[in-house]
């Protein structure tokens, strides 16, 4: 039981992990972007509406793709968390019985 535990944490470990890259790509994405606009001051207007797109564009479909993966990976863990949770009651009334039957012989 603490090996699907342990199991279960290291799989939102690597969730957060990957929510992480998706951040700082898309933290030096916006950099880079701003940083060419400001190179090209004289069309500049013009750029900024174009890298808008490109990044509202690039944005959108990698949130897409976050939000898919982590309610996949949600779901998949919510089945374990559910699985363990019912083995644990098992267990529990596997106990409370065995108490019950050692009891009654006493």
């Amino acid at each position: 039981m603490g090996e699907k535990l342990k199991d279960i944490l290291k799989e939102l470990k690597e969730i957060k992990q990957d929510v992480k890259v998706v951040k700082t790509a898309t933290e030096r994405f916006n950099k880079e972007e701003t940083e060419e606009i400001n190179l090209n001051d004289g069309n500049k207007q013009s750029e900024s509406v174009n890298i808008e797109k490109l990044v509202t564009d690039f944005l959108e479909q990698n949130n897409k793709m976050l939000i898919d993966y982590i309610d996949s990976k949600t779901d998949a863990l919510n089945k374990r968390v559910f699985r363990l949770e019912r083995e644990i009651e098992r267990l529990k009334r596997l106990q409370s019985e065995s108490k019950a039957d050692h009891g009654d012989e006493n």
